[in-house]
């Protein structure tokens, strides 16, 4: 009924609603207003009135004000004439809003992608972590029976100081390199039971969209939330299930990795010091309390079958051969292991190192543990900047020795071992000293560690990284392709793509910072 100045009524137009002048009054009958040229009576009333109500897209439960739209018609009035006028109600909402799975699809996917990051990150501090094994084991003397001139007063001259064999730092130097990837789940494991459950045992069905508590039918239709939250919930009970059977059944009835270790670098005389940080890392004291760790045949066959139990071997391993292990993880941080023997020596017979675990049997020698009194071997440490500057001048000093043989044209291979076993020799003589509290400005003091600590040096420590990951994945995979079989293989390679690159940069890393052959590491 608006009318504008050039005569055009404004409201009569719906499809231009923005043009429309909005008015409170209104009526449903009027046979007053309108002007007539004769003697007939019209009225004008209201034929249709529709309630238009509009629901507010981003505000759940408000709506905008709702506007009465109503089309007025005219007739003469007649007193016998009934008019007929129709009421209607419209609410209006945009669909979409309530399909927000693309939403969730989105973030799952930006997850994965984030998630991906992280696990690089996580990898890229195993591998660049720097790992070195410190031997404690002695040079031996012993007396030189093929010399032909007469003994001389001289005791020292008729004696061979024979060098220390360097096949327990290999041993152990191959046990962290293997223990690398150890991972709490068995993926392979984890990846047959969620599609046993969920594909054999149907319990996908569970994520059927219907009212009550009824299982449903197979036909019965689900979304992405729904299958999402299904697949996710198994996945992750499955995860945690395997984690608590690894750390209550397998750790403390079959094998315990971690100790294990400790006992190899016991057994090899061996030290591990390995940092994640440029200033902080762990410390495995592998010392023996032998004394020296190089023994016979059988003695080494003793050794190889405890690798079955890796953890707590490869630190009795170390232990005994008089050996301990350095990992620098970051420049200043990482973890040790410490392998130092207390009896001094490993290189012994099969009689002797006998006697010497009959010994700590009896508790008739000292502890193994980096103080003399306790039996803790693993710590986590924080070095001062000093041992990083004389750290940085070792190592350098081999680079150093290849660059200037490049420039005078000499055998590199010849070269480059020499200047290698330079280093390690510096290397292993500054640590020994900083161990034995030599050197005051590389001091430290002791604190109560956690005695498995050093296992955030391999996969082992940062399983969540890897684990959320692969569940990530196998679900976004499974969305994407509506197929838990595919997803599970999808998962399965991509894991062990990850684990392969990462075992293999790690090894070559381990080289370099533990200034090791890389010929003799499997």
């Amino acid at each position: 009924m608006i009318r504008s100045s050039s005569g055009t009524y404004l409201n009569r137009d719906r499809r231009d609603s923005n043009h429309w002048v909005l008015t409170r009054r209104f009526f449903l009958a009027d046979d007053y207003s309108i002007a007539t040229y004769n003697s007939s009576s019209i009225i004008r009333y209201a034929r249709l009135i529709h309630l238009h109500v509009e629901l507010q897209p981003s505000r759940d439960g408000l709506i905008y004000p709702p506007y009465l739209w109503i089309e007025y018609a005219e007739k003469n009035n007649s007193q016998n004439d009934i008019v007929n006028t129709k009421l209607s109600v419209s609410y209006e909402t945009d669909p979409t809003r309530h399909n927000r799975e693309w939403v969730l699809m989105a973030y799952l996917i930006a997850t994965l992608c984030l998630k991906f990051v992280a696990l690089v990150h996580t990898i890229l501090q195993l591998i660049l972590q720097e790992t070195f094994f410190i031997d404690w084991e002695r040079p031996h003397v012993v007396e030189d029976s093929q010399t032909n001139h007469p003994i001389s007063k001289d005791v020292s001259k008729d004696r061979i100081e024979l060098p220390v064999v360097v096949w327990r730092t290999y041993l152990v130097a191959n046990e962290w390199a293997e223990l690398r990837c150890v991972r709490a789940t068995c993926l392979g494991l984890q990846l047959l039971l969620v599609l046993m459950l969920l594909e054999a045992f149907n319990f996908m069905r569970f994520s059927i969209i219907q009212p009550g508590f009824g299982i449903g039918s197979p036909s019965a239709e689900s979304t992405i939330l729904s299958r999402f939250a299904v697949v996710v919930l198994f996945y992750l009970l499955v995860g945690f299930l395997q984690w608590v059977v690894q750390l209550v059944v397998v750790e403390r009835m079959i094998q315990d990795p971690f100790h294990n270790f400790i006992d190899l670098c016991s057994i090899a005389n061996i030290s591990v010091l390995a940092l994640t940080h440029p200033l902080h890392g762990h410390y495995i004291h592998g010392r023996s309390v032998h004394g020296r760790a190089d023994t016979g045949m059988a003695e080494m066959n003793e050794f190889l079958q405890k690798e079955r139990d890796p953890f707590h071997n490869f630190i009795d391993l170390c232990s005994i051969a008089n050996i301990s292990v350095l990992a620098l993880t970051h420049p200043l941080h990482g973890h040790y292991i410490h392998g130092r023997s207390v009896h001094g020596r490993a290189d012994t017979g099969m009689v002797e190192m006998n006697e010497f675990l009959q010994k700590e049997r009896d508790d008739l020698c000292g502890f193994r543990g980096l103080e003399p009194t306790s039996h803790l071997q693993t710590f986590t440490v924080c070095l001062p900047t000093a041992f990083r500057t004389r750290y940085d001048e070792i190592m350098n000093s081999a680079n150093n020795a290849m660059t200037q043989t490049r420039l005078t044209g000499l055998d590199q291979t010849t070269a480059k071992m020499a200047a290698t076993v330079r280093a390690h020799e510096q290397m292993n003589i500054f640590l020994r000293e900083m161990i034995d509290h030599s050197t005051t400005d590389v001091d430290y003091v002791i604190r109560d560690p956690s005695e498995v600590g050093f296992s955030r040096c391999f996969l082992y420590g940062r399983e969540w990284a890897h684990f959320s990951f692969e569940t990530t994945l196998f679900c976004v995979t499974y969305l994407l392709l509506n197929s838990l079989t595919l997803a599970a293989a999808i998962v399965f390679c991509v894991s062990g793509i990850i684990r392969a690159l990462t075992s293999l940069l790690c090894t070559n890393h381990l080289v370099k910072s533990s200034l090791v052959d890389h010929r003799f590491l499997i």
